[in-house]
């Protein structure tokens, strides 16, 4: 039988370095200030340095390819290369609807940059058991596992501080408070996500530009998260919860390992709101 504690210990998430976090807001930036004009051809953005999970040093070049038939992808310079120091992740900015998408993009591209298994580690068997044809080799494979647990973490984590640094009333903090429980409820019971956690959930990859009068009445809602109850649902895209439910269907066991990530997260949290 799996213990909490056991859970616990082997679920830490990965914490990006506060230098490279702030190298990927600004490449946030020149791309979504550039997308619809600025690129029209492969264009490289910055070269960045990266540290491999077990200490290897790294390099990871970030470009837009408005050829790219994905939104992003982590590539290498050279076909097969296990090189840390070939790593390149594509951009295609005809594909970038928000800065917050784009962020949580980059953050997920960097998580494979960083997985030993892409470079140090790399083995011909290990990379057997990946297919993306097949959704048990692909949202029940550890490289996905990684990338998709941690940006989710590293999303929501983001949103409450945003939100946090918004609100200003002690009614509008213990919102925050309850909704972060909901959110804890819902991946470890089942618990109906209220239309504030949707919200927050929806809004941790943004969306694409907003009329007006809509994001007057996001404003507001962020703004004052206490009043989220009188709306019947949020507006927000929830398409990411179909991909956590797939990883939770495909992971098996190692779902255990998300929740105590998610458990970890929460104390992150909790702190960000008493403040």
């Amino acid at each position: 039988m799996i213990k909490f504690i056991d859970i616990l210990n082997e679920s830490t998430r990965v914490k990006m370095d506060p230098d490279l976090k702030r190298v990927l807001n600004n490449v946030v930036d020149i791309i979504f200030k550039k997308r619809k004009t600025g690129f029209k051809k492969f264009t490289p953005i910055t070269s960045i340095p990266i540290q491999i999970a077990d200490g290897t040093p790294g390099t990871v070049e970030i470009a837009v390819d408005p050829e790219l038939e994905h939104y992003g992808i982590l590539d290498v310079k050279v076909e097969d290369s296990v090189d840390p120091n070939d790593f390149i992740i594509k951009i295609n900015p005809n594909e970038v609807k928000s800065k917050k998408g784009l962020y949580q993009t980059l953050y997920h591209e960097i998580m494979h940059a960083t997985d030993p298994m892409f470079s140090t580690k790399s083995t011909e068997a290990f990379w057997d058991t990946y297919d993306p044809e097949f959704d048990d080799k692909y949202w029940g494979h550890p490289v996905e596992f990684r990338a998709i647990t941690n940006e989710f973490i590293e999303g929501l984590i983001n949103e409450f501080t945003l939100r946090r640094s918004r609100v200003k009333t002690p009614n509008s903090i213990e919102s925050l408070k309850k909704s972060l429980v909901n959110i804890m409820n819902h991946f470890s019971n089942g618990e109906k996500l209220s239309v504030l956690s949707s919200d927050i959930i929806g809004d941790m990859y943004g969306s694409e530009e907003m009329s007006r009068s809509r994001m007057a009445l996001n404003n507001i809602l962020i703004d004052n998260p206490e009043i989220s109850d009188i709306f019947n649902q949020s507006e927000k895209n929830l398409e990411y919860m179909v991909v956590l439910e797939l990883v939770k269907k495909y992971s098996g066991s190692d779902w255990n390992r998300f929740l105590g990530m998610l458990y970890k997260a929460s104390e992150e949290i909790k702190e960000i709101l008493n403040k």
